[in-house]
Parts: C-alpha cells; sequence; structure tokens
C-alpha cells in the first residue's frame, strides 16, 4: 500500500514546483521613473533708466556798443565846426565860449566842455567864423585813429601823403590837406611823438 502511493506524492510534488515556478517566471519587474520638473524663473529687467539732463543756458548779456566820442576831422571837432560862426558853436555846445586871447582880427577861445580844445575865430571878408581847432589832450583822435601822443611813424601810416612842413631840431610839423586843399590837418611833433594837433581853414589871408 506505502509503495502505491509513492509516485503520486512524487508527480503532485512535481506539479506544485512548477506552478511555483511558473508564477515565479510571471513576476515582472516594477520601473519606477520619476521626472522633476525645475520651477520655473521668470526673470523681469528693471525699465531702462533715462537720465536727462538738464542745460540752463548763461544769460545773455548785451552790451551796448559805446558811441565814439569827440574826433578831430578836416570838418573840426565835436560841436565846434570849421566855418561855423560864435554865436552856431555856442548853441552847439549849449554855453558860452570863454575867451583866452585876442590877436588882431583872430580870437582865441576855450569851451569848458571840451578840455584841451582851442577854437580860434577869424574875423573874415562877410563873417566871423572858425577857422582853426587845435587840440592838445588824446581824448580827440583823428577818424584815421591818430591821438596826441601818437608817433610821426603812426602819423606816416594813417596820412601817407601827409608833408613836412617844418622841422627845426626836435620839432616838425606835418600836414595832410584835404583833396580841394582848402583845409588840413596839421601834427606837430616834438621828439617824435605828437603834442597838438590842428584842423584848419586856409584863406588868402590868415592870422594864424
Amino acid at each position: 500500500m506505502r509503495r502505491a502511493t509513492r509516485p503520486w506524492f512524487a508527480a503532485f510534488a512535481a506539479a506544485a514546483l512548477l506552478v511555483i515556478v511558473g508564477c515565479g517566471s510571471n513576476t515582472t519587474a516594477s520601473t519606477t521613473t520619476t521626472t522633476t520638473t525645475a520651477p520655473l524663473t521668470t526673470t523681469t529687467s528693471p525699465p531702462p533708466t533715462t537720465t536727462t539732463t538738464a542745460t540752463t543756458a548763461p544769460p545773455t548779456t548785451t552790451t551796448e556798443a559805446a558811441a565814439p566820442g569827440p574826433q578831430l576831422s578836416f570838418d573840426g571837432v565835436d560841436g565846434v565846426g570849421l566855418g561855423a560862426t560864435r554865436p552856431e558853436v555856442e548853441a552847439a555846445l549849449g554855453r558860452p565860449l570863454d575867451l583866452v586871447q585876442q590877436q588882431g582880427a583872430c580870437t582865441v577861445l576855450t569851451a569848458s566842455t571840451l578840455p584841451g580844445v582851442t577854437i580860434t575865430i577869424e574875423s573874415g571878408v562877410t563873417d566871423v567864423i572858425v577857422s582853426i581847432v587845435a587840440v592838445s589832450t588824446p581824448e580827440y583822435p583823428t577818424t584815421a585813429g591818430v591821438t596826441v601822443g601818437s608817433s610821426t611813424a603812426d602819423v606816416q601810416a594813417a596820412y601817407p601823403d601827409a608833408v613836412t612842413v617844418r622841422a627845426n631840431g626836435p620839432t616838425t610839423l606835418l600836414r595832410q590837406f584835404r583833396n580841394d586843399r582848402r583845409r588840413s590837418l596839421d601834427f606837430l611833433l616834438r621828439d617824435d611823438l605828437v603834442v597838438q594837433m590842428t584842423a584848419q581853414i586856409f584863406a588868402d589871408e590868415h592870422c594864424a
């Protein structure tokens, strides 16, 4: 009886083993995939900085050109015109002239408003007129820029046609005629420097 049951048991054991092996062979390993997503970082740049520099223009200063002062010319000097009468000169200056001396037909006068200027009025055929205007200070340049204190070279550069009327040692007299030769500008120089300038009218008889 025992010998009849062994083969059955052996067959049952073998079948059970096959079942166990079959179950083991059908087991699939589980693979876990982990996906890590980095958080999205958004960087916002600040808006561009605009720098505005305010430029303030400096204040504009307007300087008016100074009016030219009195000038000596073939016509005389500021308000004292060659050929004018004494009343005309006094009206132009707004005050009477002051007597310096009387020389025959000529009267030498000065004006308080024109220091350094002497005015010679000459008795002519028809009227008493200004015939000579002399200046002895640098405040009255000629229209060409020569003043008392200018050199001989300055005079000759400004008046290249000036002629030497008199030369006596350190003293020289240069004369520039007007085109019609009826008037002139005279430059009295001492030691090569102008010490007096004169505008005058030429006549047949001249008290100067």
